[in-house]
C-alpha cells in the first residue's frame, strides 16, 4: 500500500471538502474551565463552577464522539477553554486517537502534565496549538490574571519540546502586548518555531464587549506587520475603497447579498459547545441542536441549507461593499459586537482599508 505525507492528505482531504455532502472537520469545545482568565478571552464569561458543572461527562463526550465519526468526521479540534483543564482529557483524548480521528488540540499550556505528556509520546496529536501571549513573567501574568502561571507554561513548553510533540504557538496580539512583539517573536524563533500572531479579538460569548477594548490601532499594526496586496480588480475602481451605498447595486440579485461568505456556507465544518450543542459559527451560536438528542447528519444538512440562504435584509452597507471579497467581516464576530449580524464593525472597516497583512 502507498503511504501519503500528513500533509498531501490534509490538502486532498480540505479540496474534497468543498464540495462534500457532509463535515469532515469538527471543533469540540470539551469544556469553558481553564486555569488561567486572560484578559481578552472571549469564553472566560463561562469559565466558572456555574456553568462547568453543566458539561458533558465522559460518556456523554464519547457517545459524542462516535456520532461525529458516523458522520464522516477526520478533522477533530478539541478546544475550549483549554481541554487540557478537563481531569478525564487522557481518556477522551485515547477514546478519539482509537476512533481514527486527525486530532489537533487548542491549549494554554497550563495544564499540561505528566500523564499528558506521556499519552501525547504515544499517541502524538497532529498538532498541538497553544497560545504565548508574553514572555516576560510580569506581563503573562497581567494578560493572564494567575500569579505562578508564566514558570509553568514555561516549563510546560520545554517539557513538550524535550518529548518532541508537534508544536505550534500563536500570539494574541492586544494592546497589551503589542509592545514586546519582538521579543516575543525572537523567543519563538530561538525555540525553533514559527511565530503566529493572531489581529482577532472579538466580544464574549455573553456579548461583553470588554475584549474589544484592546484592540490594536489598524495603523499600528501595519507599522509592524506590513500590508497585504490589496485585489487587483477592485483597484481598478478607486471608489471601491470606501463603504457602498445598498443603492449603488442590485442587491437582491448581486452574490454579495449572502450574509456568510466563509467556509461555513461550504458545508466543510460544524462545532459542538460543552453542552452537546452542534452549531455552524464560533459567534453565532444560534441555530443549534443537541448532537445526544438527534443525529448529526440530517440536522447538519439542514443548517447548512438554512444558512446558505441567508441574506441581507436591512440597509447594511455592508451588503453592497465592493470591499467584502477582502474583509474580514463575520456575521458571528458583528452579532457579539453588536447584537447584528448585519451590523458592520468599523475597527474591522478600517482593519480592512488598511490592508494589515497576516
Amino acid at each position: 500500500m502507498k503511504s501519503l505525507l500528513y500533509k498531501d492528505f490534509s490538502l486532498r482531504t480540505h479540496a474534497r471538502g468543498q464540495y462534500a455532502k457532509s463535515a469532515t472537520c469538527c471543533q469540540f469545545e470539551l469544556t469553558f474551565g481553564c486555569n488561567l482568565h486572560c484578559r481578552h478571552c472571549y469564553t472566560d464569561c463561562y469559565n466558572n463552577s456555574e456553568f462547568i458543572k453543566k458539561e458533558l461527562d465522559i460518556v456523554e463526550v464519547k457517545k459524542t464522539l462516535d456520532k461525529i465519526q458516523q458522520q464522516g468526521v477526520v478533522w477533530l479540534c478539541f478546544t475550549g477553554g483549554d481541554p487540557l483543564f478537563r481531569k478525564d482529557f487522557p481518556e477522551i483524548y485515547a477514546y478519539a486517537k482509537s476512533k481514527g480521528f486527525l486530532v489537533t488540540v487548542f491549549t494554554s499550556g497550563y495544564s499540561v502534565n505528566k500523564e499528558i505528556l506521556r499519552i501525547f509520546k504515544r499517541q502524538p496529536p497532529f498538532v498541538l496549538e497553544m497560545t504565548l501571549n508574553a514572555v516576560t513573567r510580569d506581563l503573562y501574568e497581567r494578560i493572564s490574571g494567575v500569579r505562578g502561571s508564566f514558570s509553568k507554561v514555561m516549563e510546560n513548553i520545554s517539557a513538550l519540546l524535550k518529548e518532541k510533540i508537534p508544536l505550534k504557538i500563536k500570539t494574541q496580539i492586544t494592546r497589551d502586548n503589542i509592545s514586546h512583539i519582538p521579543q516575543i517573536r525572537r523567543f519563538i524563533s530561538k525555540l525553533g518555531l514559527v511565530f503566529r500572531p493572531d489581529l482577532h479579538l472579538f466580544a464574549r460569548l455573553n456579548g461583553d464587549s470588554s475584549p474589544c477594548s484592546l484592540r490594536v490601532a489598524p495603523a499600528k499594526l501595519v507599522s509592524i506587520f506590513g500590508r497585504r496586496q490589496i485585489d487587483p480588480e477592485i483597484c481598478k475602481d478607486p471608489s471601491a475603497l470606501r463603504l457602498q451605498d445598498e443603492s449603488s447595486i442590485n442587491i437582491k440579485n448581486s452574490p454579495r447579498a449572502q450574509l456568510f461568505q466563509c467556509t461555513l456556507g461550504a458545508g466543510q465544518e460544524f462545532h459542538i459547545d460543552p453542552y452537546g450543542n452542534m452549531f455552524l459559527c464560533v459567534g453565532l451560536r444560534e441555530p443549534a441542536v443537541n448532537v445526544l438528542k438527534k443525529n448529526i447528519g440530517p440536522v447538519f444538512n439542514k443548517l447548512i441549507h438554512q444558512v446558505r440562504g441567508w441574506r441581507f435584509l436591512s440597509g447594511s452597507k455592508c451588503a453592497a461593499c465592493l470591499m467584502r471579497k477582502q474583509c474580514l467581516f463575520c456575521p458571528g464576530r458583528a452579532y457579539l459586537e453588536n447584537g447584528d449580524m448585519e451590523a458592520p464593525s468599523l475597527y474591522y472597516c478600517e482593519l480592512t482599508k488598511s490592508g494589515v497583512a497576516q
